[in-house]
């Protein structure tokens, strides 16, 4: 695999810009300026992945969280240890996510954000379906959602996420959208490939429990393990490194 260009890489904490006065979170406060566009499947699969070469646009306004949730705490707990009692704790986490599942690139998660509050429509995040707010909002950015069936799908989807970071999987074949190669792979198999490729690189790629046939996951970085695994069970996800 190529390496990664240097921005990308660093530990988490140390990588987001200063909070802006009115909140605890690390992150930008300006508005995204808002525009037109769509994103269509690749190859003609029904299925949805991070797109990294496509502009995100028409993201709504948004506001960051008006409170003091404070990610370095959070940290130092156990898995599952973390708390969103109110709806401003869900809102909390779900920014901190998304700046976990977007490295290096803030202006990516500040439009997430801005589409998961828009998608809430005034109601409390502790109140909705998070899981699947979050699974509209990154998808075609900076995640998937595959029918496991989909093998060639997958392999698209992972090939976009590794080439944001100037990364190129080595999928053992020649040509991994061959027919043959895809009838005779699983989706766990293309999973593991691609997540012990990638630790060598420093990122790990994470896939989350769906409850149906379909998988589903994003990237990030290897140092961000941690924040992954306090974040995701509190937000209700079952999140897991690929493979693994």
């Amino acid at each position: 695999m190529r390496e990664a260009a240097s921005g990308s890489a660093g530990r988490f904490k140390a990588r987001h810009a200063p909070a802006p006065t009115h909140t605890g979170l690390r992150g930008r406060s300006d508005a995204l300026d808002s525009g037109g566009g769509g994103h269509s499947h690749p190859r003609g699969h029904h299925a949805t992945c991070g797109t990294l070469a496509r502009p995100c646009h028409g993201a709504p306004a948004m506001t960051l969280p008006d409170d003091d949730f404070d990610p370095d705490d959070n940290y130092a707990q156990e898995a599952g240890g973390a708390d969103i009692e109110d709806a401003a704790g869900a809102e909390a986490l779900v920014w901190q996510l998304l700046l976990v599942i977007n490295p290096g690139d803030e202006d990516a998660a500040m439009q997430q954000f801005g589409a998961f509050q828009d998608a809430l429509g005034g109601g409390d995040a502790a109140d909705v379906d998070v899981v699947g707010l979050l699974k509209d909002v990154i998808d075609w950015r900076s995640g998937f959602h595959i029918d496991e069936s989909e093998t060639g799908a997958l392999i698209d989807c992972i090939n976009e996420l590794a080439a944001r970071f100037n990364l190129a999987i080595d999928w053992g074949v020649e040509d991994p959208t061959d027919d043959a190669f895809l009838g005779s792979v699983s989706a766990t198999q293309l999973l593991e490939t691609a997540h012990d490729q990638l630790r060598l690189d420093g990122y790990t790629l994470w896939t989350w429990e769906t409850g149906t046939d379909a998988v589903a996951g994003w990237m990030t970085l290897a140092a961000d393990d941690e924040a992954v695994r306090v974040i995701s069970p509190a937000l209700g996800i079952d999140a897991r490194r690929a493979g693994v």
